[in-house]
């Protein structure tokens, strides 16, 4: 027997509504009569999803199970995400969501979480959305409008709107070519944003409003694309934003980027590979971390080595770097002054060479660890590592602890004893 049956519904009604959605999911499984008691509870049916992709396309049942949601879902706060790939090619299905987009209209003072996703060239429907927000734009209504987090993907703004004056988090990419958006227009739409994500966008800081900088304050997550976003970048207040990401920006730039959100040490990771018979880098990232802060450098695209030179400035401040041993010439070639370096781990593709031809200049390297590319329990003779050891890096007095991650030492060798700081341990783990 239930021993909450004896409880009136008004009481469990009560908590009901001071729990969240996936609570109440679970509250419907305890039994029968909770179940029947949830599934009225407006809270219920708060998260309204429509997602279609290669293997699944919309069909009828779903689009109206979404408009049952929107409307048993009563006066309560709701989520909304739509995902669309394809053009659904039923007439039928098509007036049903005319009924879904006149619905999503009507209870539009309701969502709290908002995410329209266009994706795939044969989708055509991202003008359908961006008319849903004009009209409900045109009603009048932005005074009631609860909207809090809204993202979109090839989906455009309305060209003036106040629906999102309450908004605080703003995620957007465009992916079938480059939108340009004024930052005088985004602070207007946005006056409290606090989370701001651009992709595939040209931020266009041309003409810099007055009070920019109070509306930057605010901002706590910033991740922005570096070639389109250069003067903005380059305001003074972008350095006190706790959480910085700059995506895709030139090697070339990489410099005066991390040089002026923060004069501090940096992460990077090289991953080189060939493409058609050239040498490049793919991909490359740069994290720095200051104390209390998170910065970020993400190379989505190939980059030429010939370019990486330029991160030769940057050299001083890394603290901790990550390379596949095979491009170890040309990436310690790139990085020629590891002065800060305090970690070096080397993805070993193919075998640990003994001899470098180009020498690492990190005199305070503390460790070193060897992980295998591709988990197949790479084995490596101990002689070679001890003369890799004693080679690879002249500029260091102290010993390096190493970590073998995937990486077999099919024997030992006393000499490792004296080169690695941790020497000790690892012969008891393989004699």
């Amino acid at each position: 027997m239930d021993s909450t049956s004896a409880l009136p519904p008004e009481l469990l009604y009560a908590i009901f509504d001071h729990i969240g959605l996936w609570d109440i999911i679970r509250a419907s499984h305890v039994s029968q009569r909770w179940r029947v008691l949830a599934c009225h509870h407006p809270t219920y049916w708060r998260r309204v999803v429509l997602r279609e992709d290669k293997h699944f396309y919309f069909v009828p049942a779903t689009i109206d199970r979404a408009i049952a949601q929107l409307t048993r879902s009563s006066a309560s706060p709701i989520d909304v995400s739509v995902v669309r790939h394809f053009i659904e090619p039923a007439a039928r299905a098509q007036a049903q969501f005319n009924d879904l987009h006149r619905v999503l209209v009507e209870n539009f003072h309701r969502i709290g979480a908002l995410v329209l996703h266009v994706l795939g060239t044969e989708c055509d429907v991202g003008p359908t959305y961006s008319t849903i927000l004009q009209q409900v734009s045109a009603t009048g209504l932005s005074s009631q409008i609860h909207l809090r987090h809204l993202t979109l993907t090839n989906v455009q703004l309305p060209e003036a709107t106040t629906l999102f004056e309450g908004v605080v988090s703003f995620r957007y990419m465009a992916s079938d070519g480059l939108d340009v958006m004024a930052v005088n227009r985004l602070i207007a739409m946005f006056p409290v944003l606090e989370e701001l994500d651009l992709t595939g966008v040209e931020l266009d800081a041309s003409t810099i409003p007055v009070g920019i900088e109070s509306w930057i304050s605010h901002i706590r997550y910033l991740r922005l694309y570096a070639p389109r976003s250069r003067d903005f970048l380059a305001l003074p207040s972008i350095a006190r934003i706790p959480h910085v990401c700059v995506a895709n920006p030139t090697v070339s730039d990489a410099t005066s980027i991390v040089s002026h959100i923060c004069k501090v040490q940096v992460d990077v990771e090289l991953g080189l590979t060939y493409i058609k018979e050239s040498r490049f880098c793919q991909p490359l990232t740069l994290v720095t971390r200051p104390t209390g802060l998170t910065r970020a450098l993400e190379f989505m695209d190939s980059v030429s080595l010939p370019d990486v030179q330029n991160l030769a400035s940057l050299s001083a401040s890394i603290s901790n770097l990550s390379i596949p041993i095979d491009d170890w010439e040309e990436a310690i070639g790139a990085l020629p002054h590891l002065v800060s370096l305090r970690s070096l781990t080397l993805r070993l593709v193919t075998h640990l060479p003994i001899i470098v031809d180009t020498e690492l200049h990190a005199p305070h390297l503390h460790e070193l660890v060897l992980i295998d590319a591709f988990n197949d329990k790479t084995e490596i003779h101990a002689h070679r590592l001890e003369q890799f050891l004693s080679t690879f890096n002249p500029s260091c007095d102290s010993r390096v602890h190493l970590s073998l991650d995937g990486v077999i030492l099919d024997e030992w060798s006393d000499g490792l004893v004296k080169l690695l700081a941790n020497g000790a341990e690892l012969r008891d783990k393989c004699v």
